[in-house]
């Protein structure tokens, strides 16, 4: 039986595309990739599978076929899922991949509250692509749909943002984030040091 904690979310199923089986999958994250299109060493098919819960049950979905269709979203077919009718029911639902699967390590704003939570870049150092060092995370405010980072001012002499104690930067703005160096690299607009 899969278990919640064996999971990691990786986006959510839009509305079925045409007649014959395939549906939106909206993701961030580059989870679809050589490994999975080549399949297992001994020449079978890759069981990597996509998981959604379905009546209380988390049940995985095998590959049937996937194209990317845009930035954030793929085509997939699903085996055992023919028709529309059938994929229907994953409309909307979230989609986990197993956590032992070797995903990109980006993170976006979506993937802060799903995926790794608060805990998990709290105390991270932010380096803004242009600007660089800002503070650390001090905690992430989630409470409104536009989450944000709460960075706060470590007196560090590498510490280029404003005067203020602490600032808050949309999660949005996240481009990387980097857990072994325990760094989240962000793209902030011209002009938002001088807020």
């Amino acid at each position: 039986m899969i278990k919640a904690e064996q999971l990691r979310c990786i986006g959510r199923y839009g509305k079925p595309h045409g007649v014959k089986g395939e549906i939106r999958l909206f993701s961030d994250i580059d989870f679809y990739n050589d490994d999975v299109e080549a399949g297992q060493a001994d020449g079978s098919p890759s069981r990597i599978c996509l998981v959604s819960e379905m009546d209380g049950i988390y049940v995985p979905f095998f590959f049937r076929s996937c194209r990317t269709n845009g930035k954030s979203s793929m085509l997939v077919s699903l085996e055992g899922m023919e028709g529309v009718e059938e994929v229907s029911a994953l409309a909307g639902k979230e989609v986990y991949v197993d956590n032992k699967f070797k995903v990109d390590e980006s993170i976006t704003e979506s993937q802060v509250r799903q995926v790794e939570g608060v805990d998990g870049i709290r105390g991270f150092k932010v380096i803004d692509v242009e600007a660089g060092y800002l503070g650390l995370i001090k905690d992430v405010d989630d409470t409104t749909i536009n989450t944000l980072l709460i960075i706060e001012k470590d007196g560090s002499p590498e510490d280029v943002s404003s005067d203020n104690e602490t600032m808050l930067v949309p999660a949005a703005l996240i481009k990387v984030t980097r857990y072994e160096s325990r760094e989240v690299e962000v793209a902030l607009p011209e002009g938002f040091l001088l807020i």
